[in-house]
């Protein structure tokens, strides 16, 4: 290097003044006229030189006035299609704007959304229009596109205002209109007598506990009434039966209506009684005899001048007059006998005769039929269906054991001491306390 220009003494008052770079050549600015730098040794504020071979720290210096020309030659690079593979030059402005919009030029915006397929913007002769769809609006401000929702759709604010305000109104059997408010309460279902209530995830189940019958279910009734009536009880079996309510022994039994007796206590109490039954009968002769009803049979047997036959439930005792010796019979009087054709007979009162006349001939008379009477060849019979029989009528007397069932016989509000007295006129029996106008006092 020729020199230095850092030292102020050599070099006058330069460095006081503004150095630039004018048609190849450092200048200094002296006021009045430029001075070219070129060596410290010869350099004159009132001079033009050309510097060669110096160093100008542009930091600390101040270069002024440079111009495209100025630029070394390949320094300025006018076409930037094609570049050199260093950072050794500089583009012109014309060079960049011609660069860059033909870039521009050729670009397009290639986008997609969720229907419609892949489409593109041409970057230098179309615009990207961001619409809103339903529930959406758009809008743009300098650089910015706002995707919002509109008011027809609920935002988070929204819902939560409305969801605050709710509450969820309800009404049971009893307790009234209540409700619940759905931000702060939780909504209770308890289960009442019967009644089970489970929850689990969404699912809020309620359900009939162990304490309700049901259709199918094995369970125990406790103190329960069930009308037999209105109801069906079927398959009832003995030992259904509670405790105490089956009677086996039948020999001795419960005061009260309060048991039931089984088949095999029934036979066996019977079976006792008719074995231990016995019919007791007497003849002119033999004395009292008894028939087993459970295993003998009563015979009636037809003595001299008798003959029995059974029919039925019929013993007809019938005469034998063939074998009837009226001179052998006890205690017969000859002198008493009367000759037959000094007998007349002639028919009663409920009999009729083939003819009148005396015994010389044999006379035949038959038992007229009345009410309740059939007259048989060789019997009489009663006609049950008209004549009560004493089976029929022991059968009545059993049930009938009061004055008061009685037809003609009527009482009312019964008092010790009362008596029967007869109404001629209603016919019938009446109860009284007094006699001839005055109360009766018994003894």
């Amino acid at each position: 290097m020729g020199g230095s220009l850092t030292k102020p003494n050599r070099i006058k008052d330069v460095y006081k003044k503004i150095v630039f770079y004018d048609d190849n050549k450092f200048k200094v600015d002296n006021g009045s006229s430029d001075v070219v730098i070129t060596s410290a040794e010869n350099f004159s504020g009132d001079t033009e030189q050309t510097l060669v071979n110096k160093t100008i720290d542009a930091d600390n210096n101040t270069i002024s006035n440079l111009e495209v020309d100025n630029l070394k030659s390949g320094v300025l690079d006018t076409d930037l299609s094609s570049v050199a593979s260093t950072d050794t030059t500089l583009p012109s402005a014309k060079a960049v704007k011609t660069y860059v919009d033909a870039l521009i030029t050729a670009q397009d915006l290639d986008f997609q959304a969720d229907t419609g397929g892949a489409l593109s913007i041409d970057l230098d002769s179309e615009s990207l229009l961001v619409s809103g769809g339903t529930g959406i609006d758009t809008s743009g401000s300098g650089n910015t596109i706002t995707v919002a929702v509109d008011n027809t759709i609920a935002t988070k604010t929204y819902v939560d205002s409305q969801v605050t305000a709710q509450d969820l109104d309800f009404q049971a059997d009893t307790g009234g209109t209540l409700s619940i408010d759905l931000d702060s309460e939780s909504f209770r279902i308890a289960g009442g007598t019967g009644i089970d209530t489970s929850g689990a995830t969404n699912t809020l189940t309620v359900a009939i506990d162990s304490t309700v019958a049901t259709l199918t279910g094995t369970q125990t009734l406790t103190n329960k009434t069930i009308d037999v009536d209105n109801n069906t009880l079927s398959n009832i079996e003995v030992d259904n039966l509670k405790s105490g309510v089956l009677d086996t022994d039948l020999t001795t039994v419960a005061a009260t209506d309060t048991t039931l007796a089984s088949a095999k206590a029934i036979k066996t109490y019977v079976d006792a009684q008719v074995t231990a039954q016995d019919l007791d009968f007497q003849g002119d002769t033999g004395g009292v005899l008894s028939i087993d009803l459970d295993s003998e049979s009563l015979t009636v047997s037809g003595g001299t001048g008798v003959s029995t036959s059974g029919s039925g439930n019929t013993i007809t005792v019938n005469t034998v007059d063939s074998e009837i010796d009226h001179d052998s019979l006890n205690n017969y009087d000859s002198d008493e006998h009367v000759a037959h054709s000094f007998v007349t007979l002639t028919a009663g009162a409920g009999l009729t005769a083939d003819s009148g006349g005396n015994i010389a001939a044999s006379r035949s008379f038959a038992v007229g039929a009345g009410t309740g009477i059939i007259v048989n060849t060789n019997d009489v019979s009663v006609d049950t269906s008209v004549i009560a029989t004493r089976t029929y009528v022991d059968s009545q007397v059993s049930t009938v054991n009061t004055l008061g069932e009685m037809t003609d016989v009527t009482l009312s509000s019964l008092a010790n001491g009362d008596l029967l007295q007869y109404n001629s006129s209603s016919s019938q029996w009446n109860n009284t306390n007094e006699i001839d106008g005055g109360p009766f006092t018994g003894s």
